[in-house]
């Protein structure tokens, strides 16, 4: 009897990674071979230049690739592993890669549930929104990834991690530049921790992280090369959205994909203006009360306090507003989101915001990849619809935000 308490105790210490296995068993076995066409060419496409040309081709003048490095990797391993003649046919197999980075994400996530308990049920019950999984196991695109790099930034913030936080933080951006819009959040979070011996650690640490991303194209003279695609990001699709089914949608008409950003004006701003400066102040709105503690620290040395509620909101609010707002935003760009939804979600109740944001998510991606046969007409992929399914999904996070008295000072 003895061994078999052993057994038992062994088996719920470790019921979370069992879990972890038995999903991505799951979903590899299952895995979908059918993915949004364009994107699965191009992974095609660039994996057939690197088999082909090397790793360095990526970023000589003509390459068709405008990704940074991080995911160029990926790709020149996936080249090493599948014949070339197979590199279009076989894309769907990437899927099994970022998936791994789902999973880790519902690891973190579930880590923050006070309760052990309760984390393997909740960890089954994450992949349950289709949200969370389709745009890694049907689209096959990264953004899991990258969520998964901000999340862990994050996590690491709030335990006080500032060098491996910092390092998340640069893989993130190194993967795609969307990255950027959590480094001020995440700058407020590593503010307290800065000391001399491990700010200067973290400021040698980074640049060594960066040089090694980059180093094959250092060697071989085109690094120059990766700043153009980043300009060029900026401005590539200069319309007023490409299928972010976003704020754009409840004030104009048609398939805003071919109305340019620049060419309407709204009080003296262009559209693209306007919609970086509501971005810029509901970002600044979210952010206002780490500003004040943050300030209130440097000058009276008062530490800040950050409760995990509440910046879980923040985060989330912050990617939510990036998307909400911004032209130019592709339908994908809410994925961040989805990991700080689920953490409020499991960790404080908040369940509502999660299933009405996470199937929104998931009802505009099927409107663009009709997986499962949807007929395009139906109400629910209509673009108003879902832009206003989105300002509920976001009005419910600033009502939990402002519930947490963020303005409050501490006694």
């Amino acid at each position: 009897m003895p061994e078999k308490s052993v057994f038992w105790e062994n088996t719920r210490k470790y019921s979370v990674p069992l879990a972890a296995v038995f999903v991505y068993a799951l979903a590899v076995i299952f895995l979908p071979r059918k993915s949004h066409d364009w994107d699965a060419y191009c992974w095609g496409l660039w994996a057939e230049l690197i088999a082909n040309k090397g790793l360095t081709a990526v970023y000589d003048a003509g390459s068709p690739v405008n990704y940074l490095p991080l995911y160029l990797y990926v790709l020149k391993l996936y080249a090493l592993l599948v014949p070339v003649k197979d590199l279009f046919e076989l894309s769907y197999l990437l899927k099994a890669f970022t998936f791994l980075f789902d999973i880790a994400s519902a690891l973190m996530i579930v880590s923050l549930v006070p309760e052990k308990k309760r984390r393997v049920k909740l960890f089954l019950f994450c992949f349950l929104n289709a949200g969370f999984v389709y745009n890694t196991l049907i689209w096959n695109q990264v953004d899991g990834i990258l969520a998964c790099f901000i999340l862990a930034a994050f996590i690491l913030a709030i335990k006080q991690k500032l060098l491996t936080s910092a390092l998340f933080a640069l893989l993130a951006v190194n993967l795609k530049l969307q990255g950027i819009v959590f480094m001020p959040l995440l700058f407020l979070l590593w503010l307290p921790q800065l000391r001399i011996r491990n700010t200067l650690f973290t400021l040698l640490s980074l640049p060594a992280l960066q040089t090694l991303i980059i180093l094959p194209y250092l060697i071989h003279g085109n690094a120059a090369n990766i700043l153009d695609v980043i300009s060029g990001s900026v401005d590539y699709y200069p319309s007023l959205s490409m299928n972010a089914f976003n704020f754009w949608h409840l004030i104009y008409k048609g398939d805003l994909m071919f109305v340019k950003d620049d060419g309407i004006s709204l009080a003296g701003f262009s559209c693209k203006q306007f919609g970086l400066l509501l971005f810029g102040l509901s970002a600044l709105l979210v952010l206002l009360p780490m500003l004040l503690q943050s300030w209130r620290y440097l000058k009276h040395k008062t530490k800040p306090r950050y409760p995990l509620q509440q910046m879980l909101l923040t985060a989330a609010l912050c990617a939510f507003f990036f998307f909400y707002f911004n032209t130019q935003m592709h339908e994908r760009y809410i994925h961040p989101v989805m990991v700080f939804s689920t953490a409020l979600a499991f960790a404080f109740g908040h369940w509502r915001q999660w299933l009405l944001i996470g199937f929104t998510y998931a009802l505009s991606l099927e409107s663009i990849c009709h997986f499962f046969f949807t007929d395009s007409s139906a109400l629910v992929f209509q673009p108003r619809f879902l832009a206003s399914a989105y300002t509920l999904g976001m009005a419910d996070l600033l009502f939990l935000w402002f519930r947490t008295k963020p303005f409050k000072k501490e006694s």
